[in-house]
């Protein structure tokens, strides 16, 4: 990775811009397309992106313009996690309570941020594949 897409990637994880902020910046640096085939790792070993790739296909098998591709840093998954970290007791717990009542068991105050390379290298194996008659989804680390 370039020097200034690091440099962005860190305002971002620390909080100094946005996310809009930083996709703006990385388009004006010019993203590298092949970078993930290139260096799929960073020099930690860790993932960089987490991708979600969506294609929609028309009954004949054609592929449709409706696709989605989406490609989040890693540096995003730490930032929310720093986030999360500085969050009062009581805001955490009304998360926590909001996705209970969803069904979903999860706490926030479980996420720390020294057990989140532990998370980032398990992402390494996460691949989910699944064809559909009418779609095909992909979601990968690299």
């Amino acid at each position: 990775m370039n020097e200034e897409r690091m440099k962005i990637l860190n305002m971002l994880s620390e909080g100094k811009i946005t996310t809009e902020e930083a996709d703006r910046l990385l388009d004006a640096v010019g993203a590298a397309p092949s970078m993930a085939a290139a260096n799929p790792v960073g020099a930690d070993g860790l993932p960089k992106y987490l991708y979600v790739n969506v294609n929609s296909f028309k009954e004949n098998g054609e592929e449709k313009k409706e696709n989605v591709n989406i490609k989040v840093p890693m540096a995003l998954i730490k930032a929310g996690v720093n986030i999360a970290s500085l969050m009062p007791e009581d805001v955490q717990g009304e998360i926590n309570k909001a996705m209970d009542e969803k069904g979903v068991k999860f706490n926030l105050s479980d996420i720390k941020k020294e057990n989140l390379d532990e998370f980032l290298v398990a992402l390494r194996e996460l691949e989910v594949n699944v064809d559909g008659e009418n779609e095909r989804v992909r979601i990968y680390c690299q």
